[in-house]
Order: C-alpha cells, then structure tokens, then sequence
C-alpha cells in the first residue's frame, strides 16, 4: 500500500492519498508516509460525507478533494483547482466551438435548400412571367418540383390561356358592338 500512489496522479498535478483510519498517511507521492493528513492541508471534517466534493489546501496549493473508504483506508483524490478550472474551460470552449461550427453548418444547409427548393423556383416563374409581360403569350409556366408551384404554374397558364382568349374574341366582340351602335345610330 505504501508504493501504491507513488506513481499515480490526477490530471497533470492531482495525487491520491491514503490513510488509515487514525488519519495517518499510509501512502502519498509527496511523502509525509505516517503523518497526519492535516500536515500536507487537509483539515478533516467528519461531517464531510464519502464521495462529496470539498475544498482543502494541498500542499500549500488550493485543490478540490474527494474521499473515499475501503477496507478500512481513506483513498483521498486532490486535483489543483487552477487544473479543474483549465479543463472547465477547455471544455466550454471546445463545446462554444462545437456549436458555432454545427450552427453554420445548419445555416448553410437551410440556406442551400432554401434557394434550391424555393428561390430558384421564383426566379423561373418570374423569368416566364416577364416574357408574357413583354407580350410572348405563348410562354408556358412550367415549375413542377412541389405542389404550390405546380399550383401556381397552372394558375399563371390558364390566366394566360384567358387572356389569349379574350384576345381571340375581341375583334368579333368588336364587331358586335359596332353593329349594335350602328343599329342604335340607325334608330
């Protein structure tokens, strides 16, 4: 027991501690094998439950520690706070990078399949309806990739059909309504 921490540590400055139940160090990296473990920082409070967190001063270095009990030893884990801290840090920071990275990623799959689902599909609608506006009535709409523009390209065709109609009619229509005046003239 008294070679077993010797070589073991916590993070990068963390060590283990064991003691026997007087509270004497049976085995530590820094020495101190049958002192106290107030003699290396730590004032025990017995109301300190097994597996709890506590704060102590561990070779003159402010440090988290935990317990534990096992065959009658105390196995106390001491990790620097300036360490917890790094780590806590790197690892909010790793987290903030993950994020803003899936979050551009996010963005730009949205925005590709925006413009490739929608915007493209405007912008050919908009590209046929400014030839009928510049008088090509015989442009045909023809956006079929979802059902709304499916929808609004056969709106946009039969109102175009429409209008060709009434276009058709209109010399006939004309016609009919200068016989008319000409019967009321004539009356």
């Amino acid at each position: 027991i008294t070679q077993s921490t010797r070589n073991r540590h916590i993070g990068e400055n963390g060590s283990i501690i064991v003691a026997d139940e007087r509270l004497n160090i049976v085995s530590n990296r820094g020495g101190h094998i049958g002192s106290k473990i107030s003699a290396v920082g730590i004032d025990w409070d017995s109301s300190t439950a097994p597996e709890t967190l506590f704060s102590a001063t561990v070779h003159g270095v402010p440090s988290y520690c935990m317990y534990s009990i096992s065959e009658g030893f105390y196995i106390i884990a001491v990790m620097p706070q300036s360490e917890a801290v790094l780590y806590r840090n790197v690892s909010v920071g790793i987290t903030i990078i993950m994020e803003v990275i899936i979050f551009v990623a996010l963005f730009l799959l949205i925005y590709y399949l925006i413009k490739k689902l929608v915007v493209n599909n405007i912008e050919r609608i908009n590209s046929s309806l400014e030839k009928i506006t510049n008088g090509d009535l015989d442009e045909v709409v023809d956006v079929r990739s979802h059902q709304e523009f499916a929808s609004l390209s056969d709106d946009i065709n039969s109102t175009v059909d429409t209008l060709k109609k009434y276009i058709a009619d209109a010399p006939a229509r004309i016609d009919a309504e200068l016989a008319f005046a000409k019967a009321i003239q004539s009356s």
